[in-house]
């Protein structure tokens, strides 16, 4: 059985993730469950337009094809550090860049402001786990005599590169995972 290339519309195997004609990335089960698809790039695949822009345009086909199993949803095994990138509908995106970004500061804005808003949902999410992270992390290095606070100096600058990736790729429209914390849902 075969399924055909989002982007060039060439015959593939159902269990490609990109296509042999063209390179694009094809969708994951995710996609299916959660309303929105996964992009993982392969070292050093060229990126297309709709994976720049980090949305897909309303003019574009919908995504509803899956090549992975519903228990793996899309995931690389085996690298933390790989950010997973998301496509939401461009209208959502554009309505809520700004409102996104200010979850990396309080986390729950978005969901006040734009309940229905996946893109805002996502980074609201990513804003939580940020937000956990830090706090346990400061607790727990708090509790460590004297290196301690060296190592909460040097965790508290991982923390607001990590705020700062977030808020970068919410304000350019993108939706990446943070590394490392970026895969666990708690908002949904």
């Amino acid at each position: 059985m075969s399924k055909t290339c989002q982007n060039c519309k060439n015959e593939i195997p159902d269990d490609a993730r990109f296509c042999s004609n063209c390179g694009a990335q094809q969708p994951t089960a995710a996609s299916q469950q959660t309303g929105y698809t996964r992009l993982e790039q392969e070292p050093g695949q060229q990126q297309t337009g709709q994976q720049q822009s980090g949305y897909a345009r309303s003019d574009q086909e919908p995504v509803h094809q899956s090549t992975q199993s519903q228990s793996n949803q899309g995931r690389t095994e085996g690298n933390p550090f790989q950010q997973a990138e998301y496509v939401f509908d461009y209208e959502d995106v554009e309505k809520n860049k700004v409102i996104s970004a200010l979850a990396y500061l309080i986390f729950f804005l978005p969901l006040i402001a734009a309940p229905n808003s996946k893109f805002g949902k996502f980074h609201a999410n990513q804003g939580l786990l940020l937000l956990i992270l830090a706090v346990g992390g400061n607790i727990v290095l708090n509790l460590i005599p004297f290196f301690g606070f060296f190592l909460e100096a040097v965790y508290s600058i991982f923390m607001f590169v990590l705020f700062l990736m977030g808020l970068i790729n919410t304000l350019n429209g993108k939706a990446r995972e943070l590394p490392l914390i970026g895969q666990y849902r708690i908002i949904n």
